[in-house]
């Protein structure tokens, strides 16, 4: 006597697309953090951990050996290249805890670095909560982190933990968002990507406006726009650098993020006070508040 038994059908294979450009494969390995801190004599060898729900992962290895197969050949050989390169005076000169004047074209090299390592790091773990992927396109398309991202950068301390230094962290939110126009309530998705490097603190604010929301409100798409700013004691610790406000700015900010606790603690405080702003407002419909 035989018996037969179904085999489970199989799941259909995830095509693997680059992360910014959006390209099937062939991928490469894109460094977390650049390789050029290694071959600088930064980090060593080390722990590596990631929390990512109940149980943390521990590796073994440096800071700076960790990859990703995330990008194409082209957008890790060259395109992200480039970012490191323009961003490494800067960084090396603020990771010596030197006071660093940033002019525009300066705030924007560093904006567009903080942004794909944001990026990037938020694939580190198997967490499903990602950078959306309109943003990662449009950034790749503009060449500049893309409407609805803000980037602040501040000072912290490095750590010390179970494992030794901590030399580097990330954090990520996502922070949806409940607005009102009028009589009609609506929600925005948004998120806080926040890493520190050394002493140097990035804090990616982004949120996007979906063409319906924007449609059934009365505006036309990419009309209504959320804005996020932060209250004076935030605006101590945190130095917004996109898009720019100031043709110049220093850091460190003029107080540490340690005063709230580091990273952790921008958790706790009422960090962003989000505003819609509307560009232009359609004649008739009421501001939103």
């Amino acid at each position: 006597m035989s018996s037969t038994s179904k085999k489970a059908p199989r799941k259909p294979r995830r095509v693997k697309v680059c992360l910014f450009y959006g390209s099937r494969g062939p991928l490469t390995e894109e460094h977390v953090f650049g390789d050029w801190l290694k071959k600088l004599g930064y980090g060593g060898s080390g722990i590596r951990e990631y929390v990512d729900g109940a149980a943390p992962e521990i590796q073994v290895g440096g800071p700076f050996s960790k990859t990703l197969k995330i990008l194409c050949g082209p957008c890790n050989n060259v395109w992200t290249s480039g970012m490191e390169d323009a961003a490494k005076p800067l960084l090396i000169n603020m990771f010596s805890g030197k006071q660093t004047e940033l002019d525009e074209a300066a705030q924007r090299d560093l904006a567009r670095w903080a942004f794909k390592t944001a990026a990037i790091l938020a694939h580190v773990t198997r967490r499903q909560e990602q950078l959306p992927v309109e943003h990662c396109r449009a950034f790749h398309r503009s060449d500049e982190p893309p409407p609805g991202v803000f980037i602040r950068i501040g000072a912290a301390s490095v750590s010390t933990g179970q494992h030794g230094q901590q030399i580097g962290e990330s954090r990520f939110l996502q922070l949806p968002m409940v607005m009102t126009a009028g009589s009609k309530r609506f929600s925005i998705p948004a998120y806080s990507a926040r890493f520190r490097l050394f002493t140097v603190v990035f804090d990616v604010f982004g949120s996007s406006v979906s063409d319906k929301v924007a449609t059934d409100l009365g505006f036309a798409p990419g009309d209504l726009q959320v804005q996020a700013d932060v209250g004076d004691d935030l605006g101590r610790v945190l130095v917004q650098i996109w898009p720019p406000k100031n043709p110049t700015v220093w850091w460190p900010p003029v107080n540490s993020l340690d005063v709230v606790g580091g990273i952790d603690g921008l958790a706790q405080v009422e960090q962003f006070q989000s505003i819609p702003v509307i560009l232009p407002p359609p004649a008739g419909v009421p501001p939103v508040s």
